[in-house]
């Protein structure tokens, strides 16, 4: 399959071989049967089986590739062709590790960011050896997702290829993920980046020079530009608080981070006036609280120093849900009880708590002093969250 000039007749032959082969032969009409193929007992026989060519595992990856990229055109047919990617990536997410950078590298490919050339990392790419997972990572395909080859692809494979890390994330264990994750990650942020390049971009336009009708398109591609912007920029964060929920202990690099909170600059510059709106906290909201549970990620808080004393802004805005409120009370318990546990004098903790403890003393004050009817059925009824935050505060007063 990946090359012809490959087939060796001295070695596949005799019965063992015709063995094998029939299997993976029935594995692929499986394929056509959802069911059957993420569910059959067969498929896995079929990848413990030690019988199996090394060079099976990444034919089949191969031919499974355009299932996991693609999905129908029709929307009526877009809900089982999730669910069919997904069924193929139960089935990837079974072999091993050591096979997954073909896969990755499969991945990424269509994009065409990785171009040809001299490059190591470049020529590589082309040939798709069966390299190993240290030479994947050594290699350092992050590089070529540079902001103009990144703004050159269309809105449409960019929310594609984003989908795709989703239904990646949600499907794989930490095993086969774990050794990718910052990879994955990285093309997210840079994906979400290079489309709020186009926006952060876009030529401002007096629409008085232009006729009548060239302003109404102009709004038309301002206004749909936009919205693709925040709807990418969301599902990026979507997929960034998954992340930090479910890998906690998953150690993301410095470069990771500083890409991240430049992704997010604009969203916590206006965090005091957009956190308290919509019914529930938004993704990035939920980025911060998970920030808030790890000991080790708690110092990324006081990177922005007015994040931590906007976020506690929200329990005075009377508008705020009860959702927003209760989430908001749960970053602050999270703070005092890992402060709490570490019991240490000069913490990490410590230094995100003292410097806004009147702020959040005033927040907590008006919270419960509010008229508003969801807040004094929080103060008539107060949860764990609320019980535990009083029994820290005496500590620090």
């Amino acid at each position: 399959m990946e090359n012809i000039g490959s087939f060796n007749p001295s070695v596949c032959k005799g019965k063992e071989w015709k063995g094998v082969l029939k299997e993976w032969l029935n594995l692929l009409k499986l394929m056509h049967n959802l069911k059957s193929f993420y569910q059959n007992q067969f498929l896995k026989e079929v990848l413990q089986n030690r019988r199996h060519r090394p060079d099976l595992v990444p034919m089949v990856i191969r031919l499974l590739m355009p299932k996991v990229r693609k999905l129908k055109k029709h929307a009526s047919q877009k809900l089982s062709r999730v669910n069919h990617r997904k069924a193929v990536l139960g089935f990837i997410a079974q072999v091993e590790v050591e096979k997954l950078p073909l896969f990755f590298v499969l991945l990424i490919k269509p994009l065409q960011i990785v171009s040809m050339g001299s490059d190591g990392a470049a020529s590589w790419f082309w040939t798709l050896p069966n390299s190993s997972l240290a030479e994947f990572q050594a290699l350092d395909f992050l590089k070529y997702f540079t902001l103009s080859n990144i703004s050159a692809l269309s809105w449409k494979k960019r929310s594609g290829f984003l989908h795709v890390i989703e239904d990646i994330l949600g499907v794989f264990d930490a095993s086969r993920v774990g050794p990718f994750l910052d990879f994955l990650m990285g093309l997210g942020l840079d994906v979400a980046k290079g489309n709020g390049s186009s926006v952060e971009n876009y030529p401002d336009v007096d629409l008085t020079l232009l006729g009548k009708d060239s302003a109404v398109e102009n709004n038309v591609l301002i206004s749909t530009t936009l919205r693709q912007f925040k709807d990418l920029r969301s599902l990026c964060l979507k997929i960034v608080s998954f992340v930090l929920n479910k890998y906690e202990d998953h150690e993301f690099s410095c470069e990771f981070w500083d890409l991240f909170f430049m992704s997010v600059k604009p969203l916590i510059d206006g965090f005091k006036q957009e956190g308290p709106s919509g019914q529930k906290p938004s993704s990035l909201f939920s980025c911060f609280l998970a920030l808030s549970r790890s000991q080790k990620l708690v110092p990324l808080l006081y990177r922005e120093q007015k994040l931590v004393p906007d976020i506690l802004s929200i329990l005075t805005v009377t508008s705020a849900s009860e959702a927003i409120i209760s989430c908001v009370l749960k970053f602050v318990e999270n703070l005092l009880n890992l402060d709490h546990e570490l019991d240490d004098e000069d913490s990490a903790v410590k230094r995100v708590i003292l410097p806004n403890l009147e702020a959040l003393i005033d927040s907590l004050h008006s919270l419960f002093h509010s008229n508003n009817a969801a807040k004094r059925k929080l103060f008539k009824h107060p949860g764990d969250a609320e019980t535990r935050i009083f029994k820290f505060l005496p500590k620090y007063i």
